[in-house]
């Protein structure tokens, strides 16, 4: 939906990754997404088992990922239809924003991702 290609998936695991994220007996899968010049390296950890997020937006160190949409309404919409709830399309009408629209919403593990939608010209 987000336009993104898949540049790797690959499963680590064993002392060297171990060494480099800190964990003893890691396993994890990484996959490296692209979008133009735009690279998301996203990561699943199968061990250590992780828990879930606890932050919530305004907790210091918390982070977000936001994608921009030519078309917010519409994909909001489709991510109803894939049964993801997200929150009302809110439209700036004032400041350095004007014309920008956001909505938020939540990854499988509750991370909270968004869209926006700048003026049209």
């Amino acid at each position: 939906m987000l336009g993104f290609r898949s540049e790797v998936e690959d499963e680590k695991q064993g002392e060297a990754v171990s060494a480099v994220v800190g964990f003893a007996d890691t396993h994890l899968k990484v996959a490296m997404l692209s979008l133009g010049d735009t690279v998301v390296e996203l990561i699943q950890y199968f061990h250590p088992q992780p828990g879930r997020m606890q932050g919530r937006n305004c907790d210091v160190g918390a982070a977000h990922i936001a994608f921009e949409t030519s078309d917010i309404e519409r994909s909001t919409r489709d991510l109803k239809e894939q049964g993801i709830e997200s929150t009302p399309v809110f439209h700036v009408s004032s400041g350095p924003q004007n014309g920008w629209s956001f909505a938020y919403f939540a990854d499988a593990d509750g991370t909270t991702l968004e869209l926006y939608q700048l003026p049209r010209a």
